[in-house]
């Protein structure tokens, strides 16, 4: 069956793989995004496109085909983005943060059609028509910015552009303060396999911290010592360096409204406009080279973190390394929390129609824990006598496209119910699924375990002659067949 194509521009297929951590390789990968941040384009020639994507310069419709998205922010400072159509903000049901002045936006109607903007940013007020419709946003309590300082007056405490004023300073303030720290630290030629920048969790000014490989073997006599303050930033000689750098940062953000006294959604907002700023600021200074001085750039992970350690640590480690360099993946298996949402669950796995019939199927149970016995039961796999090469018909009654997808998927799962006991399901599940047990456990027997070994290494060894081959080009199964190995070592300790 031919895979419907999807015109979109570079820019936006740029932004889904900054969101994703991968390229997207089917439709319900649009299901799965939640920020699109960063519109830096992705090029047709020399890049690998997915097969379902197709070039359309100015095509931004499939932003209307992401449910779960909440924050569109068109970033990117090299170029004003054009939009050649902005009918997909009706689809846009979920976005909280929309920001639209790096665009040559004009019709404010379409922001009536948004029923959860709670902040939005526009160009200038002489590029906007009915802007009348201003009035009515900030009447329901949304947040209204307007990129000119003689803009629409009407409640001004809410429209404040020096709030934008204020963004753009500190984004320029910490650019300056961690270059100057950066080649200050750089001085001492040593050569740095770690470079972070740590803020906490009401995203205070930041400080930055690294390690180096001398400054690791003069912290500690034996490798057992190395490998506890390896990756700590605290533990670092360089932990703060040069922190009076960061003085007109600290000013900046004491002009803001005091983060602490905020609570819901305007504390969110505040919190990710700050670390978004962070995040930003080391990609550029990545893209300019700042990293590869020392040592190359393969040999260094670089981060934006929050202490205590979250999740959301490790996904904005993907946005800004390449998963496949070997530094990179060495920080992933020492020092990154681990969630299966995040190492396999966005990259392959989780990413069909039948992952949502598994979560679904999980979902109404409504149980604490859930056996494979009666899952395989309950999906008709049971049916398939231990072979899952080819979907058999009766499958199609628990509308089961392709049986190895559920073996893959329980396998990640089963997985995560190996490390942390249980899973999260309402964190896996997308189009606005949520279950009454959000923590389950999910339990297999020995032979039930063989089975799915089995089935792992058939897959992995053999894709092609998988009924999935039908809709997917030998690079992806190529690509998921060496995940599936990846997750199969860790499940069951095979090679």
């Amino acid at each position: 069956m031919a895979q419907q194509k999807i015109k979109m521009s570079p820019f936006l297929l740029g932004a889904i793989t900054n969101s994703l951590g991968r390229l997207p390789c089917t439709p319900y990968d649009l299901t799965k995004v939640k920020k699109l941040i960063d519109f830096y384009p992705v090029n047709f020639w020399t890049d690998e496109i997915p097969d379902m994507v197709i070039e359309g310069a100015g095509n931004f419709s499939c932003i209307g085909k992401m449910p779960n998205l909440h924050t569109l922010i068109f970033s990117n400072s090299i170029c004003t983005i054009f939009i050649n159509n902005f009918s997909f903000l009706a689809d846009c049901q979920k976005v909280k943060i929309l920001d639209m002045t790096n665009t040559n936006f004009s019709d404010c109607r379409l922001l009536l059609s948004m029923p959860c903007l709670h902040k939005v940013l526009l160009p200038a007020e002489e590029q906007l028509i009915h802007t009348e419709v201003l009035d009515t946003l900030v009447n329901h309590n949304v947040q209204v910015f307007l990129m000119d300082p003689q803009a629409h007056k009407a409640a001004a405490d809410i429209r404040d552009i020096r709030d934008v004023e204020n963004l753009l300073q500190l984004k320029e303030a910490l650019y300056t303060a961690i270059k100057s720290i950066l080649m200050d630290l750089y001085q001492n030629q040593e050569h740095y396999y770690y470079i972070t920048l740590v803020s906490d969790g009401d995203a205070h000014t930041p400080c930055i911290s690294a390690w180096s490989y001398e400054a690791l073997a003069r912290s500690a006599s034996s490798e057992e010592e190395k490998a506890l303050i390896k990756w700590s930033y605290a533990d670092s000689p360089y932990c703060c360096h040069r922190q009076e750098e960061f003085t007109e940062v600290d000013r900046l953000l004491q002009e803001r409204s005091d983060i602490c006294t905020w609570k819901g959604v305007p504390f969110d907002i505040e919190y990710e406009n700050r670390y978004m700023l962070m995040e930003e600021v080391m990609q550029q200074l990545d893209k300019e080279g700042l990293f590869a001085i020392n040592q190359a750039r393969k040999e260094v992970v670089v981060l934006v973190e929050v202490m205590p350690p979250e999740e959301e640590n490790t996904l904005r480690a993907y946005r800004m390394n390449r998963k496949n360099l070997k530094i990179f993946r060495k920080w992933l298996e020492e020092a990154a929390e681990y969630s299966i949402n995040i190492k396999y669950w966005n990259h392959g796995f989780g990413t069909q129609d039948d992952s949502f019939v598994l979560l679904k199927y999980l979902a109404d149970k409504g149980k604490a824990t859930v056996s494979v016995t009666e899952l395989f039961s309950d999906l008709g796999l049971d049916k398939m006598q231990g072979d899952f090469r080819q979907t058999c018909d009766l499958l199609k009654e628990t509308n089961v496209k392709y049986a190895i997808n559920i073996i893959t998927d329980l396998a990640a799962l089963l997985l995560e119910c190996k490390i942390n006991q249980t899973v999260n399901l309402n964190k896996l599940a997308w189009r606005n699924m949520k279950s009454t047990v959000s923590e389950i456990c999910i339990t297999a027997t020995p032979e039930e375990h063989a089975l799915i070994n089995k089935t792992l290494m058939d897959f992995a060894s053999e894709p092609s002659a998988y009924d999935l081959s039908e809709v997917y080009n030998k690079s992806y199964l190529k690509k998921f067949a060496l995940l599936c190995k990846e997750l199969r070592k860790e499940l069951y300790n095979k090679r």
